[in-house]
């Protein structure tokens, strides 16, 4: 179970933005607004979490929206309706809060919307995880309850049926051995046999439906047969709906869904935690207990899990993949460039590690953003020049991309972006500009030759057509 975890959770973890972000202490701080009343600062310490939550690539939180949704119950009134409308936000699976909604709605009189909201909810009450197995096994109890009800009714129709019957049957079986008054009573001493045992009402009920057995057509013992297999199906069945459908989501399956579903849920990360003793050994245990303290805004100690995956899996890529991720999102586009190459250097199939260098290569490239320059028509964008700080030369700058659509190609516009930016370099103090032209761009070689540039190295690529 751990292997398929491992294998779906590499699948689906991607690389967030530089994220600096607890949810825990963001949470405190709702909570200590809500004890001192404050709304609005509650509010906006909910925006906050809401901030935060996107750094870390979290789209659900449903403990904290079932805190507030708690809080508003015991809150009515303008206070309570914020709140509820801020657990949506956390959390728009969350069963609870629409069916708070649609109580309150239905308490104004607003019946339409009080039955949105109930839809609502027994959509999300379905789609929830943690209520989803109940729903479920609630729908598969009615169903259960209804065809037994229905197949009592009819075994006790027949029996009702048949009963005279077998009343004068067992007076004339009780003729031929007893005088006529004492036929009768053999044969109501036959028909309450279990009574006279205390088998109970149940057991006369069974004990009727079988004597009436010889009363019965062909086709009405058919169903009666299919009605007693069904009927003794019937205990197994609510024993598997209570022993197996009702009890608690496997942990795995419960981290799996934090991990598909980006979901923070603290008490599982808590159990996944105490595992430790047991999976000390497991690479892919620190793997996944690393990203799950990350999700939850704890970069350190998701680094101090990543390492232990590295060093006790040394010769696989993975590890040295999740903590060049983290280097990303701090910033270190440096140490994520040389942890990447070195879990290519473990494996060259691995795609994500070329899909991830690719991306740090790009943010690397140092932007800036006050020496972008565009050319408009209008609302349209037509042309732009993107200049970029170069590490190795802190004077210099490089003009990676300056393009014009075609359509306005000819019209003296590259010439003039790139004027722009040499004359805005010149401004902030840079003292060269760099910029690359392939040779089969004459258009913007003449560009680069009006505007002073000095050709210094040409670079050749190779094709080779496998």
């Amino acid at each position: 179970m751990l292997r398929r975890l491992i294998l779906a959770f590499f699948v689906i973890v991607g690389v967030s933005a530089t994220a600096d972000a607890n949810l825990l202490d963001t949470w405190h701080e709702v909570q200590a607004s809500l004890i001192d009343g404050d709304v609005v600062g509650a509010e906006l310490a909910i925006t906050a979490l809401q901030e935060e939550a996107v750094e870390l690539e979290i789209r659900r939180m449903p403990a904290f929206a079932a805190a507030l949704t708690t809080w508003a119950e015991t809150h009515p009134g303008a206070d309570g309706d914020a709140m509820l409308r801020a657990a949506k936000r956390l959390d728009p699976d969350y069963p609870t809060c629409y069916f708070l909604a649609a109580r309150w709605s239905l308490d104004k009189g607003a019946t339409a919307s009080a039955i949105k909201e109930a839809i609502v909810g027994s959509i999300a009450l379905i789609r929830f995880e943690s209520t989803r197995r109940a729903v479920g096994a609630g729908l598969l109890l009615w169903v259960v309850i209804a065809i037994v009800a229905t197949l009592i009714s009819m075994m006790l129709v027949v029996t009702v049926r048949y009963l005279r019957g077998m009343i004068f049957d067992a007076r004339d079986l009780g003729g031929k051995v007893f005088r006529r008054a004492n036929a009768w009573i053999f044969a109501f001493v036959l028909l309450l046999l279990p009574v006279f045992a205390a088998l109970g009402p149940v057991w006369l009920a069974v004990y009727l439906f079988v004597m009436s057995w010889p009363y019965m057509s062909q086709i009405l013992r058919v169903w009666a047969f299919i009605a007693c297999l069904v009927l003794a199906l019937t205990g197994p069945t609510f024993a598997w709906v209570q022993h197996d459908v009702l009890k608690s989501e496997p942990l795995m399956d419960r981290v799996s869904t934090m991990l598909n579903e980006r979901q923070s849920d603290f008490a599982t990360l808590r159990e996944f935690s105490e595992l430790g003793a047991e999976l000390e050994e497991v690479s892919g245990y620190h793997l996944i207990l690393g990203e799950l303290l990350r999700m939850h805004g704890e970069p350190g100690l998701a680094r101090v899990g990543y390492q232990k995956a590295t060093l006790l899996d040394p010769e696989s890529s993975r590890p040295l993949v999740f903590v060049a991720n983290l280097a990303l999102e701090e910033g270190n586009t440096k140490r994520s460039i040389q942890l990447y190459n070195q879990a290519l250097e473990l494996d060259r199939q691995n795609a994500f590690a070329y899909h991830n260098l690719s991306l740090a290569f790009d943010l690397s490239r140092r932007f800036l953003g006050d020496g972008f320059s565009v050319a408009l028509d209008g609302d349209e964008l037509v042309g732009l020049s993107e200049p970029q700080a170069v590490d190795a030369a802190p004077r210099t700058i490089t003009q990676r991309l300056t393009g014009v659509r075609s359509g306005y190609r000819n019209r003296g516009i590259a010439f003039a972006l790139k004027a722009r930016a040499a004359i805005w370099a010149a401004q902030a103090g840079y003292t060269s500009i760099r910029t690359q032209n392939a040779a089969s761009n004459t258009a913007m070689l003449a560009v680069n030759g009006r505007l002073g540039f000095e050709r210094n190295r040409a670079t050749v690529e190779y094709l080779k057509d496998l």
